[in-house]
């Protein structure tokens, strides 16, 4: 039998209770106001105890992905106690072997030769830009609630499922296509080197992504263990992808997994089940409208979803 534990281990969904608007505004106003101004202020994270006011909510608890959420609270405890013996099965160890059967290969490491001395500088998530890709500029996606929506309980709306292996035992998960998803990934693959980066598992993530891009738009995958933790959270440093930070997009719903990148973000509405949603086909509109500009970053903020 599958678990709210379960599920909030693989990818951390949580079941959505009510959506308050004024709660959402506080925490996009929060993180912006105290990075994304910053002339100076690349890697600066937001604020930690103005975010942690304004995500010491019912909305926040229930509507954030347990994986992106800040895991510093009383139930996040409890489920790392609890499922201590379920996590130790997907160690780093084994989640590097299967990234070696994956697209992006081995996170390479970058060297610079001295006399009589090796200096080992930070690792690479991914390696050079191909031929192919040489022109464009880099789109980093989120997964979940940015392409797709899962869950373990069957929908009226859901596109497919996807077995997902806990601790021996095979469950079901059911998955909902933003609309208009696969589109936007073949549309944008032309203009951008598309990376997913979720703070999802593998064994969660691939096969989900092998159904949702059947046509391999996406270049590289990266993972949970690809992402920084910042004081509990897990936060994707773009710094980490040897990939020009002018040139590099990131589109994602939580504020907080792009918290060192405020101005390279375009942070998207949380896409739960909504048919009528149309948010990708005005975001690939925006997108298509910077292959000469020198410095994305200075253009994302003039993101409006009604674009």
């Amino acid at each position: 039998m599958i678990t709210t534990a379960h599920s909030a281990f693989i990818y951390g969904l949580l079941l959505p209770t009510t959506k308050d608007d004024d709660v959402c505004r506080t925490i996009e106003d929060t993180a912006r106001g105290s990075e994304y101004h910053l002339p100076t202020g690349e890697h600066r994270p937001p604020d930690r105890q103005k975010w942690q006011a304004a995500t010491n909510s019912q909305w926040f608890s229930s509507q954030v992905p347990r994986s992106i959420a800040c895991e510093g609270d009383s139930a996040a405890r409890s489920l790392r106690h609890i499922f201590g013996s379920v996590l130790s099965k997907f160690s780093l160890s084994e989640q590097q072997e299967d990234q070696q059967k994956a697209k992006q290969g081995r996170p390479l490491t970058s060297k610079i030769q001295t006399v009589g001395t090796t200096i080992q500088l930070r690792p690479s998530l991914l390696p050079p830009v191909s031929f192919v890709d040489a022109d464009k500029k880099c789109l980093v996606l989120d997964l979940d609630e940015t392409l797709v929506h899962s869950s373990f309980r069957p929908t009226n709306n859901y596109d497919f499922i996807i077995p997902v292996e806990i601790d021996g035992s095979t469950h079901l998960v059911y998955v909902c296509k933003r609309p208009g998803a696969e589109e936007f990934l073949i549309e944008m693959a032309k203009y951008y080197e598309i990376v997913v980066y979720t703070a999802s598992l593998s064994v969660y993530a691939d096969p989900l992504l092998d159904k949702l891009d059947p046509e391999g738009t996406i270049s590289y995958r990266l993972y949970r263990e690809h992402c920084v933790q910042y004081e509990g959270c897990y936060v994707k440093n773009l710094s980490l992808l040897d990939r020009d930070i002018t040139q590099t997009i990131i589109v994602d719903n939580s504020p907080m997994a792009y918290a060192f990148h405020f101005r390279n973000a375009i942070g998207c509405s949380s896409f739960y089940d909504d048919l009528n949603d149309r948010e990708l086909q005005s975001i690939g509109r925006f997108l298509t409208k910077f292959q000469e500009v020198e410095d994305v970053r200075n253009h994302m903020q003039t993101w409006d979803a009604n674009y």
